[in-house]
């Protein structure tokens, strides 16, 4: 009988350490998977802070052009560049919009992959292109 008792502690033991074992992993994945959002989003808004500061100083000038070195990719993902009435970042099937105030008159074109970009200014018109 005593040799039973010591069957089903030892399996309940085993039992319950692998639920606190499973437990903490997952949280743990759960952690690091939200730090790797808010790092992302971070990202993010210095990237659109960068290319608006650019935008913002070629605005008095006729015709320029800036380069702005960015990151390859964003929380280990890559991402796009539009200039589209604005600047509108694509990564990881998000999209993260930056209205330009007062450039309503000016036109924006141009998409390129992430990493160090040139942005080009010719009168009104304000284009995106690779480094």
């Amino acid at each position: 009988m005593k040799g039973q008792y010591l069957a089903v502690e030892s399996v309940l033991t085993l039992g319950m350490g692998l639920v606190v074992a499973i437990g903490t992993v997952s949280a743990f994945s759960s952690y690091r998977s939200g730090v790797l959002d808010m790092a992302g989003e971070r990202q993010v808004d210095i990237i659109e802070a960068e290319l608006a500061s650019a935008v913002y100083s070629l605005e008095g000038v006729e015709s320029g052009e800036l380069e702005v070195k960015l990151p390859e990719d964003i929380g280990g993902q890559g991402y796009q560049i539009v200039f589209d009435d604005g600047i509108k970042i694509l990564v990881n099937n998000q999209e993260y919009v930056t209205e330009l105030e007062h450039f309503s008159d000016k036109e924006f074109q141009g998409s390129v992959e992430g990493g160090p970009v040139k942005v080009f200014k010719s009168g009104d018109q304000f284009t995106l292109g690779a480094d």
